[in-house]
């Protein structure tokens, strides 16, 4: 499919029209966060320095289309400053992420843009907050990825753990920034909701790099006392090599993947001899090793094409290791409308991802039903929203709701009656606080018609069932809108919604096994047969990324529903998502290097080993004589055996000059510490629960300075001490 230009095309069925967006963004994060207000229908007009971007790389075919105007100035200057602020007049949404302070030299701060524009939504993506002791530092994505514990490989996490094969020096993904840039396009839309209203007042958002990477990082940072170490690893997930020595990841999660795995392989007998038991795997500690075992030598039997083919129209979890060219040229890819073909910057054709969220307008276009809610409370107060979710992905979504200040109601069934390797709900603490949960069984009638009253009385209903589940369980379109012609429907799965490969179920690790992530970061290739999957970093970042994304959406579509009266159904993927988070690398042309990414290590830009402790250090080219000069080196050649003389502390205190910045390559727990930078500006939370004792996680990342947003408190157990299932 080859359509340059569908991304500036403003049609009614994006949520965002009519809104204007003006974006100084430059690098990853801030052009990113415009991208995807534009993908969503905004109006973006873009702000470039003389000589054009920064930032000059393929990836700008993704980066920096959809703008419907671009504009070369000198904001050093007050001609260029002045006509700055002619487009700043005309904006709803402004996009800057510069270092805290530069703005304000260039006399477009905060205050004197919303002077001119009472309704801005004035939008900062510095590399570290205002309010941190690190302000003045380069936001390099090295440097943040280092702070943030990206780059410490630590096998603490049962189920995110493991040892992969050789790997890059260290992973080359900007989480930080692709988290900043969904963050914000999330926040902007909640701003918007909360000026519409609120009389038509914008207000100022800080989504720091730093603390929006804390969304990839926080569960594995969520502290619980009393809850037992979930037992990760028990249904024997891992990377399996095939007949034809491809690898394969395959992941159960649930005990019918691995009956499914026997019953269509030809082993059946294991479900009656005892070869696989579901008590066992999880009560014995030497069932999961066996099992292992067993299935390192089943799947040498086949070729990898077999296994997939065989198994993923079976509803079992299975991907086998592609590259991010693989699958930009992947049909099936393309059939879901996950890839698209493009013109780049220079007129030839590229292909990249398409866009990370998918909105399906539903018929009938109602009367606006406007925004409830106090003025200056979470912008969404007021909204009801319906979860109907598993895992991580799909939860997420629905946290982050509450933390705007909509009433989530979680539906599961009863944990007891899940068969899962671990425990349910998965991550509770930190997935459903601030919600109330209910215990439901969907295929009776009472618990049927009770689910029809909650969908018929709520905004949103958000669900990752699997495509092919939706109409046997009653969430069709149809159905639901017979329910709530109103009803924004949020949906999460893992390859779209159309094409050969929709209805085929899986969880993060096969996205980024399928999409390229792996390959890219983690060096899977070279990984023994039984080893387990893990990501580089090793956290649930896909997942937590796709449930940042599918927020944005869900909240765009909301805001378009109260003002215009048109709802939608919300599509993100998990594929969609890991070909994001390989911006600026995912993109495939003729004159565009395959491997790019792979490495992105230099001397200027690496980590070292100090005297004590490792150090991420990014020097700017300029800088580079100075910095030779402070570490006492003649060349670069010479800085890993000079800095390995001194101490962490001396290093940094030596490169944190001028563009030049330097970290400590910090755990990802180090963020939560009592005494962190984190937790010095509050958003370390610390907080007691009868049923988990001492509860600590992060707070909201994102920074309103009119309408916070609020963590919602920490749950009871699941369906504990109501009689009619609710938990409050």
């Amino acid at each position: 499919m080859r359509n340059g230009g569908v991304m500036n095309a403003q049609g009614s069925g994006r949520p965002l029209e009519g809104v204007r967006v003006l974006d100084f963004g430059q690098y990853v994060a801030g052009p990113m966060a415009a991208t995807l207000l534009a993908d969503a229908g905004a109006e973006v007009t873009r702000v470039d320095p003389p000589g054009g971007p920064r930032f000059t790389d393929p990836g700008n075919a993704f980066l920096l289309r959809g703008r419907a105007a671009t504009h070369v100035l000198d904001l050093k200057s007050p001609e260029g400053q002045a006509r700055a602020l002619k487009l700043v007049a005309g904006s709803d949404v402004l996009i800057e992420n510069f270092r805290p302070g530069v703005m304000a030299r260039l006399g477009l701060d905060a205050a004197t843009c919303q002077g001119l524009t009472p309704g801005l939504v004035y939008c900062s993506l510095p590399g570290f907050s205002e309010l941190d002791e690190r302000a003045g530092l380069a936001g390099w994505e090295g440097v943040v990825l280092a702070a943030g514990g990206a780059y410490s490989r630590q096998a603490s996490s049962p189920v995110f753990g493991g040892v992969t094969g050789e790997m890059p020096d260290f992973p080359s993904l900007p989480l930080a920034s692709c988290f900043a840039a969904a963050m914000t396009a999330l926040s902007a839309c909640a701003a918007l909701i909360a000026r519409e209203r609120d009389g038509g007042l914008g207000q100022r958002i800080e989504v720091p790099l730093s603390d929006a990477l804390l969304e990839g990082s926080g569960i594995l940072t969520t502290q619980v006392e009393k809850q037992a170490p979930m037992r990760g690893g028990v249904f024997a997930p891992g990377l399996y090599r095939s007949r034809d020595d491809q690898v394969m990841c395959f992941t159960s999660g649930a005990f019918r993947h691995l009956a499914g795995l026997a019953r269509v392989s030809g082993n059946e007998a294991w479900l009656v001899d005892g070869s696989l038991d579901w008590a066992a795997l999880r009560t014995d500690p030497e069932a999961p090793a066996a099992w292992r075992a067993k299935l390192v030598s089943l799947f040498a039997t086949r070729d990898a094409d077999e296994w997939e083919k065989l198994l993923r129209p079976a509803g079992i979890p299975i991907a086998k290791l592609r590259t991010t060219r693989e699958w930009l040229r992947e049909p099936a890819a393309e059939a879901a409308g996950c890839v698209i073909e493009q013109d780049d910057d220079a007129g030839r054709p590229v292909r990249t991802l398409r866009q990370a969220v998918d909105f399906e307008p539903a018929a009938p276009v109602f009367a606006s039903p406007g925004f409830a809610g106090l003025p200056g409370t979470p912008p969404l107060r007021g909204m009801k929203v319906l979860d109907l979710c598993r895992v991580v992905a799909a939860p997420t979504v629905t946290r982050l709701l509450t933390d705007l200040g909509a009433e989530v109601i979680k539906v599961d069934i009863d944990p007891a009656d899940a068969r899962s390797a671990y425990d349910e709900p998965l991550f509770h603490v930190y997935l459903n606080r601030g919600k109330k949960g209910l215990i439901l069984n969907l295929k009776t009638l009472a618990g049927r018609k009770r689910f029809d009253a909650l969908v018929a009385d709520a905004d949103m209903l958000v669900t990752n069932v699997s495509a092919g589940r939706l109409p046997g369980t009653g969430l069709s379109d149809d159905a639901l809108r017979r329910l709530n012609p109103a009803l924004v429907f949020t949906y999460l799965n893992l390859y779209g919604v159309t094409g050969p490969w929709a209805d085929f179920k899986g969880y993060a690790e096969i996205a980024n096994c399928a999409i390229g992530v792996s390959s890219l970061t983690a060096g899977w290739a070279t990984a023994p047969s039984g080893a387990p999957p893990v990501n580089d970093p090793p956290w649930p970042y896909t997942d937590s990324m796709a449930g940042v994304l599918s927020a944005f959406g869900a909240v765009a579509a909301l805001f378009d529903r109260g003002r215009r009266g048109r709802t939608y159904r919300v599509n993100t993927s998990l594929a969609q998502t890991a070909l994001l988070e390989q911006m600026p690398f995912a993109v495939d042309g003729a004159d565009v290097d395959p491997l790019r990414g792979r490495d992105v290590s230099s001397p200027a830009y690496r980590i070292y080993q100090t005297a004590d402790r490792p150090v991420f250090a990014a020097i700017a080219a300029a800088d580079l004589p100075e910095a030779l000069r402070r570490l006492g080196a003649t060349a670069a050649d010479d800085l890993p055996a000079r800095i390995g003389t001194l101490t962490a502390e001396a290093c940094m205190r030596a490169l944190c000059f001028g563009r030049s910045a330097a970290s400590l390559v910090e755990t990802p727990a180090a963020t939560m510490a009592p005494d962190s930078f984190w937790a010095r500006r509050g958003l370390r939370l610390e907080r007691p629960s009868e049923d988990f004792g001492t509860v600590i996680t992060q707070a909201p990342v994102a920074r309103f300075d009119r309408t916070p947003a609020v963590a919602g408190d920490t749950p009871r157990s699941f369906g504990h001490g109501q009689p009619d299932g609710w938990t409050t």
